[in-house]
Formats: structure tokens, sequence, C-alpha cells
């Protein structure tokens, strides 16, 4: 299932990759040249910080997007996998909002509580890459 996911995400996250490296301007590059910087420098130096904005979009979407799996493990397992190794959290919403539609409200109460636990887990990831610091700070 993580071959999956990381097959299914894989393009989408290389395009938004793709487009910050068309915006880092080539004049850094020269300036960096004419500098004496070398390849890893130039990197390290001028790629790496254009790219830190999406980096932090990527690494959180991803979060989020891992945290909301359900599509793979239902076609899977879709009448249940041994064990329950298949299972995931959202999946196990659909299990008891849906299958068992007797327990509608605590399906409802069991997105709730992942909703919080992905709202905390994204915050605590973005105040420790820096995305709410200023610019002048």
């Amino acid at each position: 299932m993580v071959m999956l996911c990381v097959w299914r995400w894989l393009g989408v996250n290389i395009l938004y990759f793709l487009a910050a490296l068309q915006n880092v301007p080539d004049e850094l590059y020269e300036a960096a040249d004419i500098d004496g910087a070398s390849m890893l420098q130039k990197f390290r130096y001028v790629t790496l910080p254009f790219l830190k904005p999406v980096t932090i979009f990527v690494v959180t979407i991803s979060i989020i997007n891992g945290f909301r799996m359900f599509e793979e493990s239902f076609v899977f397992w879709e009448a249940g996998s041994p064990g329950n190794i298949g299972l995931t959290v959202v999946g196990y919403i659909y299990q008891q909002g849906i299958q068992q539609n007797n327990m509608g409200g605590f399906g409802a109460a069991i997105g709730v509580i992942l909703m919080l636990i992905i709202f905390v887990i994204s915050f605590i990831q973005l105040i420790l890459t820096g995305a709410f610091k200023r610019g002048d700070e």
C-alpha cells in the first residue's frame, strides 16, 4: 500500500518541485559562478532556499494524505483484510459510520478526532519548519 501511495502522489509532487525550480532566477546561479561556488554550494545556497516553501507544502499535504488514505486499502481488501492489517483510520470511519449504519454517530466522532489529529500534527510541522516566521525576523 505504501508503494501504491508513493506511485499515486509522486507525479504531482514532482510537478510542484519542477514549477518551483523554474522560479529560481538564473542571475543567482550566474552570481554564484562568478563567486566561484561549486555545484554543491549552488544547490545548498541558491536552489534549496527557493525550494523551502514548496517542500513545506508537499510535506504538509503528504501528511494529510497519509492520514486520509482510504481508497488503496478499500480496493485491496474490500471484504476485510486478515487481522485488519489493511484497515486505515478512514476505513475504520467508513466501517463504523456506513457499514454498521446503527453507529453513524461513532463514525462521525472518529472523523472529528481525526480532523483534530491532522490539525495538530500539521500545525506542529509548520511551526518546526518555520513557515510562520515573518521575513523581517
